[in-house]
């Protein structure tokens, strides 16, 4: 899925259209796990719907964090997706790769996103709109996938919200 959309993302004409795509292959995603067979198979039916629902939860952050070679938010996409499903399905090596994407993710805006922000800021002090969603987003999912492994993923489960705390 990654490797699909970070192809049709990097080859296309036009680059910065790359959210629709990311729209149509989530509805896909997410359509296809509502067929009656795959509601049979549970595993099946949470996958592809947690992965068509962070398809099209990530479009609207590509669609403004638009930069030619930008796949910080697909490789999230990709994390939540192995997390949100090792947890619901009780797989631990999933929930592992999700959480050691999501580190992957954190060194690359370090090491990549962030210098390029303090070179632009260094330059200009005009409004980085694109590095703003882009670190906001991040930040807010890697904080979610701190509160998932710290509890263990019974942050899904039906409990009081005072017992997480």
């Amino acid at each position: 899925m990654g490797l699909l959309l970070g192809c049709m993302k990097f080859q296309s004409v036009q680059p910065e259209l790359a959210y629709i795509a990311l729209l149509a292959v989530g509805a896909a995603e997410f359509l296809c796990a509502q067929i009656p067979a795959r509601k049979r198979r549970r595993e099946a039916f949470v996958v592809l719907t947690v992965m068509g629902t962070a398809l099209l939860l990530a479009a609207a952050p590509s669609h403004y964090t638009f930069q030619a070679n930008d796949v910080a938010i697909l490789w999230l996409v990709g994390a939540e997706v192995f997390l949100i499903a090792g947890v619901i399905v009780k797989e631990v090596v999933f929930r592992r790769l999700g959480l050691f994407t999501g580190l992957l993710v954190g060194l690359h805006l370090a090491g990549t996103d962030f210098r390029q922000l303090m070179t632009f800021r260094a330059s200009s002090e005009s409004v980085a709109l694109a590095s703003g969603v882009l670190f906001a987003v991040c930040a807010i999912v890697l904080y979610f996938n701190a509160l998932v492994s710290a509890h263990g993923g019974r942050i899904f489960l039906p409990t009081p919200l005072i017992v997480l705390c």
